[in-house]
């Protein structure tokens, strides 16, 4: 008997579970570490950035989530691409789209995306952990525009951030963490514009278009993930973070919720005065007009990391929670809860599918198989092979991307 279970012992597979060991990162100043400080500098930006009261040219007061993330994981130090020949490619201003701006394009996340696969040879490893944290530039454009620009190019940068996870993937990647983009209504910034217009449009739009590039990216994210079944691709959405700090305010620490504690207005710097000079920054949620704190970078950091913990086997919470629970459907839909159970669960997968199966791929592919590819490749193949195959280098969804 024990010979017998030895020998079926010996014929039943081995699953061999790979786990990341280093990190990549693409994005923007949610993300960047040093990278626009190098590219400026000598430049009034670069020096700005990189003295006090930013961090060694992150535009924050102190390390971003990426690099508390990758603390977390004990993963090697992540440094700058461009500062230290680092595995941060991230670069504050960055775009997820092509404006046709050469500097613009010059730091999107497809050229960064491009500049990596150039130095790897066109192969990722396998063991490799990427972060893409952007868009939110792209959404800023589009809610200063009029309805049918803006909405147009919300459309546009979630499918185009879509479209570097799988040129990654096709590369070799097998890890990814992606987050949405922060409610871009809520920003100081689009407050101040609605102060300064005596419309509340900047915050409704922010607000609005904000919702459609996420849901977006969610649908085709949860598609990808479909037809790429050994990719982990796990989803964060960021306004989490901040929306549980305002919940929590001012019990948590958090007295500033709505406004920037340090203030820049046509090159003019100044402090809130609640922000003490800069030593009040603790208690501030956002930094400036756009980007949050050191403290909400690190909250970020953790939630991520609990995440991320939930779908990759091998990596612990460091909180000792199960983190998401599950893959992304389960993930997204029990975690996440209220909102992001009815839009991951529901619209991103849930019931079959729902929204995501009809809309993502199902039936013939519906918006996603018909635009994206499927029949003649609509916007992302066909048709351009137009918009997207000249942009894209996607002519039929299959070749190989340079975008």
């Amino acid at each position: 008997i024990i010979r017998t279970l030895i020998a079926l012992v010996a014929l039943v597979p081995v699953l061999a579970w790979s786990q990341p060991t280093n990190m990549v990162v693409f994005g923007d100043s949610l993300s960047d570490n040093g990278n626009l400080a190098t590219l400026a500098t000598g430049t009034p930006v670069g020096n700005a950035i990189t003295s006090p009261p930013y961090d060694n040219g992150r535009i924050t007061n102190g390390k971003v989530a990426v690099e508390v993330l990758n603390d977390l994981l004990n993963f090697q130090p992540l440094e700058a691409a461009l500062a230290s020949n680092g595995s941060n490619f991230a670069v504050a201003g960055a775009r997820v789209r092509k404006t046709g701006d050469a500097a613009d394009d010059a730091i999107s996340v497809p050229t960064q995306v491009s500049t990596y696969l150039a130095a790897m040879g066109g192969t990722v490893s396998d063991d490799t952990l990427f972060v893409l944290i952007a868009g939110g530039n792209d959404v800023r454009d589009a809610r200063d525009l009029d309805d049918a620009a803006g909405d147009k190019i919300a459309k546009t940068a979630s499918r185009k951030l879509r479209n570097q996870v799988r040129r990654l993937i096709r590369a070799g990647g097998k890890y990814f963490l992606v987050t949405s983009v922060p409610d871009i209504g809520e920003i100081p910034e689009s407050s101040l514009l609605a102060t300064a217009s005596g419309s509340d449009r900047p915050v409704v739009r922010g607000s609005a278009l904000t919702t459609k590039f996420n849901d977006n990216l969610w649908k085709k994210l949860n598609s990808l993930k479909k037809s790429n079944t050994d990719v982990t691709i796990v989803r964060y959405r960021f306004s989490k973070v901040l929306n549980a700090i305002k919940a929590g305010s001012p019990g948590n620490g958090f007295r500033v919720t709505d406004r920037a504690c340090y203030v820049v207005v046509d090159d003019t710097a100044s402090w809130d005065p609640d922000c003490f000079f800069g030593a009040g920054l603790g208690a501030f949620v956002y930094f400036d007009f756009i980007h949050p704190t050191a403290v909400v970078h690190e909250a970020a950091a953790q939630a991520m990391y609990d995440k991320l913990s939930a779908s990759i086997p091998g990596v612990t919470s460091s909180t000792g929670g199960s983190g998401g629970g599950g893959t992304d459907g389960g993930t997204d839909g029990g975690t996440d809860g209220g909102t992001d159970g009815g839009t991951d669960g529901g619209t991103g997968g849930g019931t079959g599918g729902g929204t995501d199966g009809g809309t993502d791929g199902g039936t013939g592919g519906g918006t996603d198989g018909g635009t994206d590819g499927g029949t003649g490749g609509g916007t992302d193949g066909g048709t351009g092979g137009g918009t997207d195959g000249g942009k894209d280098g996607e002519a039929t969804d299959g070749t190989t991307p340079a975008n």
